[in-house]
């Protein structure tokens, strides 16, 4: 009997995720440090914040329940990951594809950002998984800005 129950205590763990991360828990923050684990070029990192993220705007950041996002301080670097609310996820993907090529297309871009700047924000990488969207520009190849994104990806 106590084989039994043990044996069904630990199924009970196992398929309902008692004591890990589950998608409704999943904190921007750690997804934001998991994924500047996998990219590289953490050392560039000087900013951080939960609130005013540059590629939304007011309307677009009350669609948000949670967010997070690390960059240097030209904004070039960068690693934000957003829990919208339900419905939302949209909207916010959008908004970010809109501010990537805001930031690529723009009048500023070749006289503000040097060569290596400007080849990191082409290769940024934007996305959405579940209730979450995500913006990881840390390098200049697309390949290791993926590598940011799969570790978001296996945390949500």
């Amino acid at each position: 009997m106590k084989k039994f129950t043990s044996l069904l205590i630990a199924m009970l763990m196992v398929f309902t995720n008692i004591g890990g991360v589950s998608a409704k828990n999943a904190a921007p923050k750690t997804l934001v440090k998991a994924a500047l684990k996998k990219t590289g070029n953490a050392s560039k990192i000087q900013y951080t914040d939960t609130k005013d993220f540059n590629g939304l705007g007011a309307s677009d950041t009350k669609k948000v329940s949670k967010m997070f996002f690390a960059s240097d301080n030209k904004g070039v670097y960068t690693v934000a990951v957003f829990k919208c609310k339900s419905g939302k996820v949209n909207a916010i993907y959008n908004a970010l594809k809109k501010y990537k090529r805001s930031l690529t297309k723009g009048n500023y871009y070749k006289s503000d950002y040097s060569k290596t700047q400007q080849r990191v924000l082409g290769a940024a990488v934007v996305g959405k998984k579940g209730n979450y969207a995500y913006y990881v520009a840390m390098a200049t190849s697309a390949g290791k800005n993926n590598r940011g994104v799969a570790a978001i990806k296996h945390g949500i």
